[in-house]
């Protein structure tokens, strides 16, 4: 559970790490928000989750429209 009292439908949720811990967290908020991960290498559960992939490799601060970071 994620005590948070926020509606993150349509915003943006920055992941950091691929890993199981970040693979759960992603799972969390893909229902609603869109997920952004950030990590050098992901999870197969990450990857099955996937829609889409960027390799931009832009810093966290360089992603616009950000609403949360967990």
């Amino acid at each position: 559970m994620i005590p948070l009292y926020h509606d993150l439908a349509g915003e943006t949720v920055l992941v950091i790490g691929g890993g199981s811990v970040g693979a759960r967290k992603a799972s969390r908020f893909a229902d609603e928000a869109r997920v952004v991960v950030v990590s050098p290498a992901f999870a197969d559960r990450l990857v099955t989750l996937a829609r889409g992939t960027d390799d931009a490799g832009r810093p966290d601060a360089d992603r616009p429209g950000v609403e949360l970071v967990r």
